[in-house]
């Protein structure tokens, strides 16, 4: 367990009244960034300039874990981790990356938020109560996204082109084991490390969305994109909960709402800038396959025994629960 930081009071400057430190690890411009640049936008807006968010994107600060770990001792305020990456710190995070469980970028909107928007709801409020034991409060959660499978190879489509192949993922046990199951071999590795290690074919491939490999310029060291959408995951602001504890009411109203209408905001353009990104890919001469749908059963038919060990060594509620809210 990561050390925690038991009293954090708001950083101030003559500047502002209050800086938030936060740091991401997406390229500028791609769809997991826009709620972050909202996030400045709107806090720094409604609190007339007593906060300053101050930005640090594309693994500046340091890959998920990294940003995680800075986070909970307070060296920043605000890090980015996504879903996959969690599952190291709340093992209940596992559930949502299990294979095809859910099918749709906006199944945040079921899972984590109201019908007003705001976070809430039984899943929610399961996650952050462990969250905050660590010193973390959930900020916002973004929409979905569907992991591919891009190697440095062309014409990948089927399962049999992948088997042997050394592929990158996150943290993730479930994802790790999904790999597996598809014959290839998954390499544990940040973020920031996969395009030197494509480029030096110390990798032979990438477990991430398509958009996030072309805004990550992973289109100039793969060749081809298997779109089969085995993984959905969400990318995650969590704030140290001690740094917000000890905002004042005005300040602490502030970033809830600045974080409500930069999702908001986030959730009515996710599908529009993910399908952009893709084009890009194409365009930029990567092949990109979508499985049929006799394909796509090969898929799921290979990653089913997770599903089946996972419900085997944790029974049924919680994956009922989710996979009921998902649909």
């Amino acid at each position: 367990m990561l050390g925690l930081c038991t009293a954090f009071a708001p950083v101030r400057t003559e500047a502002a009244e209050i800086v938030i430190k936060a740091a991401h690890t997406i390229a500028v411009g791609n769809a997991r960034e826009v709620p972050w640049a909202k996030f400045k936008e709107f806090a720094e807006a409604k609190s007339n300039g007593r906060i300053e968010v101050q930005l640090y994107p594309n693994s500046a600060l340091g890959n998920d874990n990294e940003l995680l770990e800075k986070t909970q001792m307070g060296a920043i305020q605000i890090g980015f981790c996504s879903s996959s990456n969690l599952t190291t710190t709340v093992a209940d995070w596992a559930v949502f990356d299990l294979p095809y469980i859910f099918s749709k970028t906006n199944a945040n909107q079921t899972l984590f938020y109201d019908k007003d928007g705001n976070l809430g709801g039984p899943i929610f409020d399961r996650l952050n109560k462990q969250m905050l034991k660590k010193n973390i409060k959930l900020l916002w959660i973004s929409p979905a996204a569907f992991r591919g499978i891009g190697v440095n190879k062309a014409g990948v489509k089927t399962l049999n082109d992948i088997k042997g192949m050394k592929i990158r993922c996150t943290a993730s046990d479930v994802e790790r084991d999904a790999i597996a199951a598809f014959g290839a071999n998954p390499v544990a590795m940040g973020f920031g490390e996969i395009y030197t290690a494509l480029q030096q074919k110390t990798l032979d491939g990438e477990s991430l969305p398509p958009d996030l490999m072309y805004d990550s310029k992973h289109n100039e060291v793969i060749k081809s994109v298997l779109a089969n959408r085995f993984n959905g995951f969400f990318t995650i602001a969590n704030m140290n909960a001690s740094f917000y504890n000890n905002l004042p009411d005005w300040a602490k109203k502030v970033v809830d709402e600045a974080a409500h209408d930069a999702i908001a905001y986030t959730n009515a353009h996710w599908d529009e800038l993910l399908n952009e990104r893709v084009e890009k890919m194409k365009a930029s001469g990567v092949e990109v396959h979508d499985p049929t749908d006799e394909e796509l059963k090969e898929w799921k038919k290979a990653t089913q025994p997770i599903i089946d060990e996972y419900i085997k060594k944790n029974g049924t509620e919680w994956y009922n629960t989710v996979l009921n809210a998902s649909k």
